[in-house]
């Protein structure tokens, strides 16, 4: 009878331990990394505007996390990018910035994976099932996303790409960038009353970007400078409203990433 409290109670531990694995334990880390076959500007010419690309084949990328969800502008999606391009991960659970910090190296390996470029920017998750309207899927939890994504031990500082925004191109999509000399240039008083939403800013030469700061955002709040300032985020090209169409948008990380020239 003691024994088998015994075994009760061990069974009952390992099934503990296998719970706690999908809250957010690191993932697999490796200091020597699998080996890259593939850049992301080549998965990108494997991939499709038009529908999901499922990938069969080995193909293993590699690039360095450039996202931060600490603050609430970014939402169950990792960036990353290499020498050659960005892409979005689908991943979906929070606080990803504690398992992939910024400037952390990631491997990622495609066999199963779909892919599909939306809004100039290459997306990468799971397929999705036949009754969902979504061209992809999420890797849902920690324990499906380590199947495909291996993390380097290491962690760098990153700085976004220099650009003004006459170099605004679908090429920069989903990249880390800062432009600076941009001047606050609203299109309705509503731009100038809130931090949550669209903002349009101005080179002063006729271009135009705009900044996307989500109303779940912890800097939702905050004063837009409206003198010349620089902004560092995720370059996207997608729809802002205003009955303007799609524009190139810039969704900063953090409250640090809009400052003052």
């Amino acid at each position: 009878m003691l024994q088998q409290i015994k075994n009760i109670a061990i069974i009952a531990l390992l099934f503990a331990l296998a719970g706690c694995y999908d809250s957010h334990e690191l993932p697999s880390q490796s200091d020597s990394i699998t080996t890259p076959n593939t850049t992301i500007a080549q998965l990108r010419t494997l991939s499709s505007r038009n529908r999901a690309v499922l990938h069969t084949k080995d193909i293993i990328i590699k690039g360095t996390v450039t996202s931060d969800d600490s603050e609430g502008n970014f939402y169950r999606t990792l960036y990353i990018e290499d020498q050659t391009a960005a892409a979005e991960i689908f991943i979906g659970f929070y606080d990803l910035c504690a398992v992939y910090p910024p400037g952390c190296t990631i491997a990622l390996k495609l066999n199963g994976c779909a892919t599909y470029i939306d809004n100039e920017t290459l997306q990468i998750g799971l397929p999705s099932e036949s009754y969902s309207t979504h061209k992809i899927d999420y890797f849902y939890t920690s324990a499906v996303a380590d199947r495909y994504i291996i993390r380097d031990s290491d962690v760098q500082t990153i700085s976004g790409t220099q650009i003004n925004a006459s170099q605004l191109s679908a090429s920069l999509c989903g990249r880390l960038v800062t432009l600076s000399s941009l001047q606050h240039t609203p299109l309705d008083a509503e731009d100038t009353t809130t931090a949550a939403g669209y903002h349009r800013y101005s080179d002063g030469e006729g271009k135009y970007l705009y900044l996307n700061i989500s109303e779940y955002a912890d800097f939702a709040d905050i004063k837009l400078p409206k003198q010349i300032l620089s902004i560092t985020g995720i370059l996207s090209y997608s729809s802002v409203g205003y009955n303007v169409g799609k524009q190139f948008v810039i969704t900063p990380r953090r409250a640090d990433d809009i400052t003052s020239n």
